[in-house]
Order: structure tokens, then C-alpha cells, then sequence
């Protein structure tokens, strides 16, 4: 829609538009009735989904902005991720979004309404998500601060690489991960 979404951290986000130049700014202390709620002004991802909706990760778990209504969107399940820190998020092919957070990975089924959650007990190799991706299979790959954990979330298989698996350290920063045009 010609938006550049622009997150301020700290002082919430901002819309741009590059064809008039105006700003709108959204912040946790604004609370217009027709527009609805940002929880948390500490934004550290942001994602627009294929529906235009606008996932914002934060330091009290998610929002979601409707791009077209100017709304944002409430959940079920938005008092389970308010004790959360979300580093990461991602749309997987079936468009199911993912969450990955300081308390393991969250998976939304958009369709079905309901949320599925992987930690350590699931067997991910720890619980803090820094950055996750999906290969040409459908798998997600979630980097953490203790390895990397390639899931299949289908027939809920996770297989976690360390450091003695050819890797040279088992943390990574949140933010860091990376798939080339090849896959890799």
C-alpha cells in the first residue's frame, strides 16, 4: 500500500507513507477506541504477514495491526504471550505463524485459532528463540542460545546441532540468522 513500517524501540512504531510523506506514529500510550491497543513500545521484530496483517514482536510478546483497518487485532491467547519477550517471528507455507520468544517457540494456526508451544521439554536445545526460518521442505530452523534446532512440526521431530556437530559456538545474538537463495 506504499507503507514503510518503522519500528522506534522504545517509543513504539511508525507508518510512513513514501507517496505523501506523512507519519503516523503508534505507541503503547495511545489508546483511541477505534484503533485498539499496542501493548508494549519495546518492539524487536516486526513481520507483514500474506494477509497484510502486521506481526509486531515485543517485550510483552506480540500485537497484530490490521494494515487495511487500522485496527489491531486481539487473541485468546494474548494473556499467555503478555510474559514474553518475542525476538522473532515467521509465516510458514501453510500460514501458520510462528513466534520465537524468551519461553520456547509459539506456533499459531491462524485458521483453527490455537496455539502450540515448543520448549525445552519438547526437546528444543533451550528456550530462547533468536531467529527463525523455513527451508524448501517446510521444516523450521530456529536458531537459540544453545544451538540450532531444526523441527518438523508435523510429525513433531526436532533435531538440535552444537557446537560438536561442525559448528564453531552454540549462542547466537537475537536477530541472527540467515537462509541464501540456494537454501542454505
Amino acid at each position: 500500500q506504499g507503507n514503510l513500517y518503522i519500528s522506534t524501540f522504545g517509543t513504539g512504531f511508525c507508518r510512513y507513507n513514501t507517496s505523501t510523506g506523512s507519519i503516523q506514529r503508534f505507541e503503547a500510550s495511545t489508546s483511541a477506541s477505534t484503533k485498539g491497543l499496542l501493548s508494549n513500545n519495546w518492539i524487536s521484530t516486526m513481520f507483514l504477514d500474506s494477509e497484510g496483517l502486521l506481526w509486531l514482536g515485543h517485550y510483552k510478546g506480540i500485537d497484530c495491526f490490521n494494515t487495511r483497518t487500522n485496527r489491531f487485532l486481539s487473541f485468546k491467547f494474548s494473556d499467555i504471550m503478555s510474559k514474553t519477550i518475542c525476538f522473532s517471528l515467521l509465516e510458514d507455507h501453510k500460514g501458520n505463524i510462528c513466534f520465537g520468544t524468551n519461553t520456547g517457540l509459539y506456533v499459531y494456526n491462524k485458521k483453527k485459532q490455537s496455539i502450540k508451544h515448543y520448549t525445552i521439554e519438547s526437546g528444543l536445545s533451550n528456550n530462547v528463540i533468536s531467529g527463525l526460518e523455513e527451508d524448501e521442505k517446510g521444516d523450521i530452523w530456529c536458531s537459540t542460545f544453545n544451538g540450532i534446532n531444526h523441527l518438523n512440526l508435523y510429525n513433531n521431530q526436532i533435531i538440535k546441532y552444537y557446537s560438536d556437530n561442525g559448528r564453531s559456538n552454540n549462542g547466537y545474538t537475537c536477530g541472527a540468522y540467515f537462509k541464501d537463495k540456494d537454501g542454505l
